[in-house]
């Protein structure tokens, strides 16, 4: 069934009408998709420019990554005096994505086509950065009249789960980002089927993946966990923007 399909949508994309249906007139457009993935979030914003066939693209992606090992727990106190929270987890992890691309109009509208596919490819550097994950936990001996619940990075040394409360609420605690180096590679299919020429929205299916030179402390190494240095994802989301 696959086979068939690509054959279709090969052989569509080049016996277009040649009168009327193609434009080799330089375009441009500005358009930005959000996306989600079985690890995470994230969004970008798309630059393109070049003939109605082809496009060059400039981009800016972020995105956050999850590791597949995260599981939220109940703290061991209850709900009433805590938050669920991860247990295991070192840090959050998002990607910066500055990239250069090329996409080909697959299949333009024309009078039998009411939507418009785009394949895209786009490579550049990943920049990913940690932050620390804050916790609730519990301190003693801190004095008559102190609380004894007190925030602090997780430390599989220090915090067993008895001693944590939950998680901590966002921005209850500082940053303290640190930075891992890599590079990423994500694959597109747009759909889009704006009425008007003029404007983009539609549907995107896209494969990312983001390899970096060490590995990224998700997570802490406990019971044979390893974390990862390579993140392969699918994707889908919906893209607007406009096009002159």
């Amino acid at each position: 069934m696959n086979k068939y399909f690509w054959a279709i949508l090969v052989i569509s994309w080049i016996i277009q009408p040649v009168s009327g249906q193609r434009n080799y007139e330089t375009t441009g457009g500005i358009f930005f998709d959000m996306f989600f993935t079985s690890r995470g979030m994230g969004g970008g914003l798309n630059y393109s420019f070049g003939e109605d066939r082809k496009h060059y693209l400039i981009s800016l992606d972020f995105h956050s990554t999850r590791d597949l090992h995260e599981s939220p727990v109940n703290p061991a106190y209850g709900r009433e005096l805590g938050r669920k929270y991860v247990y295991g987890k070192l840090n959050y992890f998002y990607v910066l994505t500055p990239s250069f691309g090329i996409s080909y109009n697959l299949i333009p509208k024309n009078g039998m086509n009411y939507a418009n596919l785009r394949g895209m490819i786009k490579a550049g550097p990943a920049i990913g950065l940690l932050n620390p994950y804050y916790l609730e936990v519990y301190k003693p001996n801190q004095g008559p009249g102190t609380d004894n619940r007190v925030i602090e990075a997780y430390d599989p040394s220090a915090h067993s789960y008895n001693r944590i409360f939950g998680r901590a609420r966002l921005f209850s605690s500082g940053f303290d980002l640190n930075t891992r180096v890599g590079l990423s590679i994500k694959t597109m299919a747009l759909l889009d089927f704006a009425p008007n020429p003029r404007f983009i929205h539609g549907l995107s299916l896209g494969l990312n993946t983001d390899l970096f030179f060490h590995a990224v402390p998700i997570m802490a190494e406990l019971d044979k966990l390893q974390n990862q240095r390579i993140f392969v994802v699918g994707s889908l989301g919906f893209i607007i923007g406009n096009r002159w």
